[in-house]
């Protein structure tokens, strides 16, 4: 059985996925959002980073999201590639990853003067802005959501997990895997019970952690759903 750490509404659409390749699977959100009411406002020359698709819901709630439309957005995954998309919003550059996305404004010379806003959540990639600003670039961050760790595990879960019923952990993200890790200190799962799940992340950013506290994590060379769930299957 597979554990998927994701909001309800990201777990229906991973679980479409498993589901046609017939694998069963449970859903523990490890944070609930809280979309903000901050403006964003545009210029000429500054460029959104968009690195979550949750900022594209608050993009898309603004009065002045019309305004949005003469501005220029860079874009990590492609899921949210799609959503700016259908959105009329202008596309500079699109990555699979923080590390792409930075080699890519580097090397890009279109881009060369123009400052940086960074659409994010209270939990974000503090090294990415640093290289960006090593680099040269001009970025300021805009907390536009607030996530909210889950302060427990459900009892179903824990049980699972004790029972060693959970054979594959799915995590999206760094923040979700150090809260799911911190839970399970929590209500005191062995060790013992944490070493015979497998950890499967996006990138190894959110993967690394579980390696640290001696545990195997997976995760696919390019950050793909469809990448994560065919690794998944063969783990099984």
């Amino acid at each position: 059985m597979i554990l998927i750490t994701r909001l309800r509404e990201d777990y229906l659409n991973t679980i479409k996925d498993l589901d046609l390749k017939k694998i069963k699977s449970i859903s523990e959100p490890l944070y609930s959002i809280k979309y903000l009411s901050k403006r964003i406002r545009p210029s000429e020359k500054k460029i959104f980073v968009i690195p979550s698709y949750k900022s594209i819901k608050t993009i898309k709630s603004k009065k002045n999201f019309e305004n949005l439309k003469t501005s220029t957005f860079f874009v990590i995954g492609e899921r949210s590639n799609i959503a700016l998309k259908k959105l009329s919003l202008k596309i500079g550059l699109v990555a699979n990853d923080s590390e792409e996305l930075l080699i890519k404004i580097k090397n890009s010379k279109r881009f060369k003067n123009h400052s940086y806003e960074y659409l994010c959540s209270n939990f974000y990639n503090k090294e990415f802005l640093k290289k960006m600003k090593e680099a040269g670039k001009e970025i300021k961050k805009n907390i536009i959501y607030k996530i909210t760790p889950a302060d427990k595990l459900r009892q179903g879960t824990i049980k699972k997990i004790n029972q060693d019923k959970i054979r594959v952990v799915l995590v999206f993200s760094k923040s979700a895997g150090s809260t799911f890790i911190k839970l399970c200190k929590k209500h005191k799962i062995k060790k013992s019970n944490l070493v015979k799940i497998k950890f499967v992340s996006m990138s190894h950013r959110s993967g690394q952690q579980f390696i640290d506290h001696g545990l195997h994590a997976f995760w696919p060379t390019m950050p793909k759903l469809s990448n994560v769930t065919q690794l998944t299957k063969k783990l099984l």
